[in-house]
């Protein structure tokens, strides 16, 4: 351990972990010590005595010692009350034995800690080198301390013991999607949120640089992916973590050198839609030609007409959703009109599903209470009341009224939709126009239409004349 005191040269260098310090001489004065050796003498120094509890020894490993000059406003505030205290009125409770008694008990202790310290620096086997902590400087000692500031080398001792600790906890990096899944790097230790974000980066990676693999293994805990030529050992296993859903690349074989291939099987009309998800849509007037196109430049892939035709309708569902989810938010939708139009007319029916047990939809009708009132005060009592037939995957009837407004344009008034047209649904959606525009009898209205089915009956029965 360094020294207290004027020794200047090499001394045996201890890591300690604790220690007590007890004076041993009454005289304690505050000492200037000089730069220059020569500067130091006996008179200027105090004599203490240091146990250590708990000390390690690195063997044969000696350190330069100096003694540095320090200012006086340096000056531990610690070391002044030391320095104020009396001898006669010191008193330490841990060790408290008579001057005789603790000359002899004092040796025999630090001989046993030292020589326990140094077996087991023995048997460590630690080298000169990896235990030489300061790199060859001096350690600096302060002859005005009272006691030894071994704070940095239990830092060193506490930092190299996490850095095993770290060291035998697996640590993996991340797989971003957003921003890896353009240039994807596969290395053992690479995490995937999920197993089909690690599904989706593999087939990217196979199309993008023409190589044909199959997957050996596919379930819920291992993915394995073979190169499918058999004289190429390229191959990459991942498995899943135990407390998440993430997947860790574990092994991977060496690079695959087999020739790449224009028509990929992993290049359906699934995988390039959720590729290509974002450009279809802010793209929405691109032909199929150009989209072909673009595929064969940017992954060097040839696409048919009909998988073009089949990735824009899968792009569609990615991008608006399904049509039964949509069906779903219709109460969303009619109370949001609700408290966003206060006094809007929103009337929706539902039909049991035997097979099911669900709600369906039936009809709707919807007339906002702007144009409800816009309609009464500003335009003529004229409307025209037409039907049109819905196609695609939303099938029903589309009923409409229109009216005039004062610059001879069309201002619309009210619409439902409803499952067929016959004289029951004329007759439902005439009620609630009824009552939304106020009508009370035929005479001051007219009432324009295309000679629908059951339509002149139902006005006739519902609009009294």
């Amino acid at each position: 351990m360094a020294v207290i005191g004027s020794q200047i040269g090499d001394v045996e260098l201890y890591l300690v972990q604790e220690f007590h310090i007890r004076l041993l001489e009454s005289k304690l004065e505050r000492c200037n010590v000089g730069a220059a050796k020569s500067s130091v003498s006996k008179e200027d120094c105090c004599y203490i005595d240091i146990t250590f509890d708990d000390c390690t020894t690195f063997k044969d490993t000696t350190v330069p010692v100096e003694v540095i000059e320090e200012e006086d406003d340096c000056i531990v505030d610690d070391d002044a009350e030391l320095e104020s205290t009396d001898a006669e009125s010191f008193h330490d409770s841990d060790y408290d034995f008579s001057k005789d008694e603790d000359d002899v008990i004092f040796p025999k202790v630090v001989a046993r800690k030292t020589a326990a310290c140094k077996q087991e620096s023995n048997k460590n086997g630690a080298d000169e080198d990896d235990l030489n902590l300061y790199g060859g400087d001096p350690i600096v000692v302060h002859e005005e301390s009272a006691t030894i500031n071994t704070e940095d080398l239990n830092n060193c001792c506490e930092s190299s013991d996490e850095d095993s600790l770290r060291i035998r906890k697996p640590r993996y990096i991340r797989f971003r999607p957003e921003i890896d899944m353009a240039e994807p790097k596969f290395y053992a230790g690479l995490l995937f949120d999920d197993k089909q974000i690690f599904k989706r980066a593999v087939d990217y990676c196979g199309v993008k640089w023409g190589k044909v693999f199959q997957w050996k293994k596919n379930d819920i805990r291992r993915m394995r992916a073979n190169c499918k030529d058999a004289n190429c050992s390229w191959f990459i296993y991942a498995s899943k973590e135990a407390n998440n859903d993430a997947f860790v690349i574990r092994t991977m074989g060496p690079p695959c050198h087999c020739g790449r291939t224009c028509y990929h099987k992993r290049a359906n009309s699934g995988f390039l839609s959720r590729h290509y998800m974002e450009f279809l849509r802010l793209n929405k007037k691109v032909t199929v030609a150009q989209f072909m196109e673009k595929v064969h430049l940017e992954l060097n892939v040839n696409i048919t007409k009909h998988q073009a035709s089949k990735t824009f309708m899968k792009a569609k569902l990615l991008i608006h959703g399904s049509y039964k989810n949509q069906y779903r938010k219709l109460w969303d939708y009619c109370e949001e009109l609700l408290t966003c139009n206060p006094e809007t007319t929103v009337h929706m029916e539902t039909i049991l599903d035997e097979s099911s047990g669900k709600d369906r939809f039936l009809r709707l009708y919807i007339c906002f209470e702007a144009l409800k009132r816009g309609f009464k005060v500003g335009c003529r009592r004229v409307i025209e009341v037409d039907v049109c037939h819905l196609k695609g995957p939303h099938l029903g009837i589309l009923l409409t009224t229109v009216g005039i407004d004062a610059n001879d344009c069309i201002y619309p008034v009210a619409y439902a939709v409803v499952e067929v047209e016959n004289k029951n649904s004329w007759k439902w959606f005439i009620e609630f126009l009824k009552y939304d525009l106020s009508i009370s009898e035929q005479k001051s209205w007219t009432i324009i239409s295309d000679r629908q089915k059951g339509l002149g009956s139902t006005i006739e029965e519902v609009i009294p004349e």
